[in-house]
């Protein structure tokens, strides 16, 4: 019994690994160098027997338009706890400049060519600093006229010192000069214009088990429409570009998109909020002292009980030695 689920076994994982390798080889690689790659692979969310969840695709937007979504496309990465109440999370763009120019066009060839059973993932690494390099993989398809970008997996080297600390904090040691993390939670994803953002409600697994603000939906078609009522028309010389002329397109739309900056501080509500957090303090302050108090009081009962018992313990009726003395 014990050899047939041991081949059991095998069988599995065999069946698992040539599963795994067949979704791999279905990726279709559209651009990769040492830092940023583009690919089409299938949706594994998508059930061909179910219209609602196949994908508008294939899907023609240009690499000019890529640009401008892309450049307002940022995350909101944690400062921690304390200084996250008072300041707020700290805003950065999700893609620098060079990285827009170089992907713009791959994503616009990539959706062109993407069935409605696909999707379009773009891996970006990049050093935070010069000891943290970090790898964020996106995925991006269109669906219900909408553009979603989903950023699946946010990946953090530590530092070796770092490291050290967080192995030392989670009960295990770490190996090697740093520790890889994977940080599901850490990051959120924002559109620079809320109003053409379209309400999701997230999965009970995605509340569960992973982050619900890491997925955008885009209403970009409305837009890219109301950028260019709004004064900003795109460059009609850009218009006609064949494929040879898609990167100079994209950088041409780049340096007239500019890219999300953070909010300037509100110093009023950064004064309310460091008010409202010393009354917290103040207030676990005063629970602190008030068990404090009562643990004081706790023990000053329980050495006048101790004494109590010490005492009646002393105090042994002469009748009682008697008889003990009497006894064999």
């Amino acid at each position: 019994m014990s050899a047939f689920r041991n081949l059991t076994t095998v069988y599995c994982l065999l069946v698992g690994l040539s599963g795994c390798a067949t979704l791999a080889s279905n990726n279709a690689i559209v651009y990769q160098d040492a830092k940023l790659a583009v690919s089409i692979a299938p949706d594994p969310t998508v059930d061909t027997s179910t219209f609602s969840t196949l994908h508008d695709h294939p899907a023609q937007i240009k690499p000019d338009h890529v640009v401008r979504i892309l450049s307002q496309i940022g995350v909101e990465r944690s400062r921690g706890l304390l200084v996250s109440m008072v300041l707020g999370p700290q805003h950065e763009p999700a893609f620098s400049r060079d990285e827009v120019a170089v992907l713009a066009p791959h994503i616009s060839t990539a959706l062109s060519r993407a069935s409605s059973e696909d999707r379009v993932l773009l891996a970006v690494s990049r050093a935070v600093s010069a000891k943290n390099p970090e790898t964020l993989e996106w995925a991006i398809w269109v669906q219900g006229g909408n553009l979603h970008m989903w950023l699946t997996r946010h990946e953090l080297v530590m530092d070796h010192q770092r490291s050290e600390l967080t192995a030392a904090l989670q009960g295990g040691a770490s190996r090697g000069p740093g520790v890889s993390r994977d940080l599901p939670g850490d990051l959120n994803v924002v559109f620079s214009y809320p109003e053409y953002v379209i309400a999701m409600e997230p999965t009970v697994a995605t509340q569960l088990f992973g982050n619900p603000h890491a997925h955008v939906v885009i209403d970009y078609r409305r837009f890219l429409s109301d950028a260019r009522r709004g004064g900003a028309e795109l460059n009609p010389s850009t218009r006609n570009q064949d494929s040879s002329g898609t990167a100079m397109a994209s950088s041409a739309a780049l340096s007239a998109t500019p890219a999300p900056t953070a909010p300037p501080v509100d110093v009023q509500a950064a004064s309310e909020r460091v008010k409202i957090l010393e009354a917290q303090v103040n207030d676990l302050l005063g629970v602190v002292k008030q068990l404090t108090k009562e643990l004081a009081e706790s023990n000053r009962a329980l050495t006048a009980r101790d004494e109590e018992i010490r005492t009646l313990k002393g105090q042994v009726k002469p009748s009682d030695r008697q008889r003990k003395s009497s006894s064999p």
